[in-house]
């Protein structure tokens, strides 16, 4: 996920012979502050009655059941908690039965988000001085094949392991390169142009980091310049399923 406000903290790395969280090496990693969305439910196993309700207020657009009773219609409102599709099932004898309900709910409604850029800001940029390491990895085994430890205050760390090979085939070692690049505090000033141009680019961040399994259906942006920087103000209308389940208990 991309930083949505463009900018790289640093890592303080305390430790001994490999940076932190290094044993967790993947082909590629860069270490860093990002915004993080609030997970989806957890999915209840198929046998388990239960309910689908709105995971927001929303106006249904349209709707695909698979499982259970429609309990809204297109062009209705509903609330955040809403039941849009019940598990409880009545026959035409008047029998009732409890299933696990299943459907896909299209909702629209919307959202406003604002962005923020200041004339003048100081900034730390990951453009400094370069230091780097190197560890031998065999199984479980992590051999840094340098004296002293690898840390580096004040840097993004990035890594890359690579295997051994001889002559084409894949040994059990692995070679793991570490890199600490030491950021540099930049002052920068902008103009009003400058501005636009960083807050347009915050909000395409924002809407691929936040955004992808939405449709955006519109959205009406305000820039309103205040003493210090300008502020952006983004009202969304967004369409997305906004089916979620929710168990059936039953009383003792």
């Amino acid at each position: 996920m991309r930083n949505t406000e463009g900018e790289v903290h640093a890592h303080r790395h305390q430790g001994g012979g490999e940076p932190h969280n290094a044993g967790n090496a993947g082909r590629f990693r860069i270490v860093a502050d990002v915004e993080t969305v609030t997970p989806k439910p957890e999915m209840l196993d198929s046998d388990v009655p239960c309910n689908i309700v709105a995971s927001r207020g929303a106006e249904v657009i349209s709707h695909t059941v698979r499982e259970g009773t429609l309990a809204t219609e297109t062009g209705s409102g509903i609330p955040q908690g809403g039941l849009l599709v019940s598990g409880v099932v009545t026959d035409g004898a008047g029998n009732i039965s409890y299933h696990h309900a299943s459907a896909d709910i299209i909702g629209e409604f919307t959202d406003t988000q604002e962005f923020f850029v200041p004339y003048r800001e100081t900034v730390q940029r990951a453009d400094g001085e370069v230091t780097e390491f190197t560890w031998l990895e065999f199984e479980d085994d992590i051999i840094p094949l340098f004296l002293g430890s690898a840390e580096v205050p004040d840097a993004v760390y990035t890594e890359q392991t690579e295997p051994v090979t001889i002559f084409g085939h894949r040994t059990p070692l692995s070679v793991r390169h570490g890199k600490f690049t030491a950021l540099r505090s930049v002052d920068i000033v902008r103009s009003a142009d400058d501005c636009i141009s960083e807050l347009n680019r915050r909000q395409s961040d924002f809407e691929e980091n936040f955004y992808t399994d939405l449709e955006i259906v519109s959205c009406e942006k305000t820039a309103l310049p205040e003493e210090s920087g300008i502020r952006l103000t983004a009202v969304y209308t967004l369409r997305g399923n906004i089916a979620q389940e929710q168990e059936i208990f039953f009383a003792d």
